[in-house]
């Protein structure tokens, strides 16, 4: 097992269990078995590009953000500090339509 096999699980479960998800449940959208999902989260499975695919749909995440292991491997203090560096360049308008996206982002989950 690689240690991308093993970033890429936790970032599954991670996302799962964001959105208070079982395991089955993940397994149920996903129209994989119980077992495959199970192993990805593991770090031994190997998923294929079409369970990736049926993994992010599930999720209601682009592909992408089940590889974006690297942003979570920073503390929270660095992420908040990169966060607040960010918003001070956006425009106040830009501003408002942030804060919207993020309430509507925080009420789905």
């Amino acid at each position: 097992m690689s240690e991308h096999q093993k970033a890429f699980g936790k970032n599954v479960r991670r996302l799962r269990l964001l959105r208070s998800m079982t395991q089955e449940k993940l397994a149920d959208r996903s129209n994989l078995s119980l077992q495959h999902i199970g192993a990805i989260e593991r770090g031994t499975g190997n998923p294929t590009l079409l369970s990736m695919e049926r993994i992010a749909l599930a999720l209601r995440v682009s592909i992408e953000e089940l590889f974006a292991f690297e942003e979570f491997k920073r503390s929270p203090a660095e992420i908040r500090e990169d966060l607040l560096r960010q918003l001070s360049c956006i425009p106040d308008a830009e501003v408002v339509r942030l804060y919207a996206c993020n309430k509507l982002l925080a009420s789905e989950f």
